[in-house]
C-alpha cells in the first residue's frame, strides 16, 4: 500500500486539531484499519533505512556504529557535538535521529528547526555539523550532484532539498512515486528472503522431531 501526497511517514503519528469548541487529538495511522475476518500486521525492520544509507555511502565510521552494540544515535549526536556519550541528552538523540532520516526522507531545514524546536539558524548549524562529521556521505552526495547536472538528469528524490532545480510539482511526484515502490520493493525482497529461510528452518526442525 503506497499512501502519497503527503506520504504516509511524513505525517506525524498523532497532531492536534483546535477548534473553538475544543482540543481534538487525531491518530491517523489508528483510521486504517482492516476489513472483517483480516488483521493488519506490522513489521519493522531495525534502522533499515540508515542501513541502506550505509550502504550507499560506504561510509566505515558509519558502519562501526551500526555493528557496535551501543545506541546508534546517541553515537551519532556524540561525534556531531563533539561530546562523550554520556552527555548526550534526550532531546539530542532525537536531534540526530530527526536529522539522519530527514536525509532520507527530503527534510527542509525549516521542518528540521520545527521538528527539534530549533531555531533557523541553530538546525542550519547542526546540519552543517552532521555533514562536515561525516565527509564520505557528504563527498558521496556532492558526486551525485555531479553526475545529475552532468547527465541533464532531474536530481533524486532523496536527495533533492540539496539542490534547487526547475523540477514542477508532477514531475516531483513521479520521482518520490518511483523512489517510494522502489524502496518498498527492496524492503519485500528483504522480507520474503527472510520468510523462506524461517520456512525452511521450521521445516528442517520438524524433520528432526
Amino acid at each position: 500500500m503506497i499512501i502519497m501526497n503527503p506520504p504516509l511517514q511524513r505525517v506525524s503519528k498523532r497532531f492536534i486539531i483546535q477548534s473553538l469548541a475544543k482540543e481534538s487529538i487525531v491518530r491517523l495511522r489508528q483510521m486504517i484499519i482492516a476489513r472483517t475476518g483480516f488483521q493488519l500486521v506490522s513489521f519493522d525492520y531495525s534502522q533499515l533505512e540508515l542501513r541502506i544509507l550505509v550502504h550507499l555511502f560506504n561510509d566505515s565510521k558509519l558502519k562501526t556504529r551500526l555493528i557496535n552494540d551501543t545506541d546508534f544515535f546517541i553515537s551519532l549526536a556524540a561525534d556531531v557535538l563533539k561530546k562523550t556519550e554520556y552527555e548526550i541528552t534526550h532531546e539530542q538523540h532525537q536531534n540526530a535521529k530527526q536529522i539522519c532520516y530527514g536525509t532520507l526522507y527530503d527534510m527542509p531545514k525549516e521542518t528540521f528547526a520545527h521538528e527539534t524546536h530549533m531555531n533557523i539558524n541553530e538546525a542550519e548549524e547542526f546540519i552543517k555539523n552532521f555533514y562536515k562529521t561525516f565527509p564520505i556521505m557528504t563527498q558521496f552526495i556532492d558526486d551525485i550532484i555531479l553526475i545529475s547536472i552532468t547527465n541533464g538528469v532531474s536530481y533524486p528524490y532523496l536527495l533533492s532539498s540539496l539542490k534547487q532545480t526547475t523540477i514542477n510539482i508532477e514531475q516531483q511526484q513521479q520521482q518520490q512515486e518511483a523512489f517510494i515502490i522502489a524502496y518498498d520493493n527492496k524492503k519485500n525482497q528483504i522480507a520474503n528472503t527472510n520468510f523462506n529461510v524461517n520456512k525452511h528452518c521450521a521445516l528442517n526442525n520438524n524433520e528432526l522431531k
